[in-house]
């Protein structure tokens, strides 16, 4: 492991800390959560851009690709810091967060293939051309499963709010139609005793 993995280690490190500590008695500033998350993604994006790729140009583009969801995300984040509970900002820094996992593993796909032998050609120009469309169809994907999961979340809570009043309604029919026969059944078995 170089120093480089360790800094961006050390930076998601304080982050999950400060996660932790903000569900603690501790009286933390409100946003520091988001300025440390910011901070890991620029220490992270700043030692992707800055990193030495040996005439590698296929790999540089891979990685300044990568720069692109980084540096939106920790921007997103920073911008939470003063906009708190802002719902767009949070689905975009979601997004961006999808992209750069599924991105990653593109990355280890092109330059270390799962089958062994040498990656993709790093001089060839038509690799930079198919890898930069195929970076947006990761976004592209990465938009429609959040699209997907939030469709059904929240369709399954609207039908369920639907379904349990409607269910709701017919066991209080029910309850009441058990009643009123409850309370004829109590009625004749008065009647019947004050004859007898």
């Amino acid at each position: 492991m170089n120093w480089q993995h360790m800094t961006m280690y050390l930076f998601y490190g304080f982050s999950g800390v400060v996660d932790v500590l903000m569900y603690t008695p501790l009286k933390l500033p409100v946003g520091l959560d988001r300025l440390l998350v910011a901070l890991a993604l620029f220490a992270e994006g700043f030692l992707f851009h800055f990193h030495d790729y040996q005439d590698a140009t296929l790999t540089e583009h891979l990685y300044s690709l990568m720069s692109i969801a980084i540096f939106g995300a920790a921007l997103c984040a920073m911008l939470e810091v003063f906009l708190r509970d802002h719902t767009i900002l949070e689905l975009f820094r979601a997004s961006l967060f999808i992209l750069q996992g599924s991105w990653f593993w593109q990355v280890g796909f092109v330059l270390y293939p799962p089958w062994g032998g040498p990656g993709w050609n790093q001089a060839d120009p038509g690799n930079k051309n198919f890898l930069t469309m195929c970076f947006f169809w990761h976004y592209a994907v990465g938009l429609l499963s959040m699209a997907v999961s939030g469709f059904f979340s929240t369709w399954k809570s609207t039908l369920g709010k639907h379904i349990c009043t409607r269910l709701s309604g017919k066991i209080q029919f029910w309850m009441l139609q058990k009643l009123q026969r409850l309370e004829c059944f109590l009625k004749e078995q008065l009647a019947m005793a004050g004859q007898g």
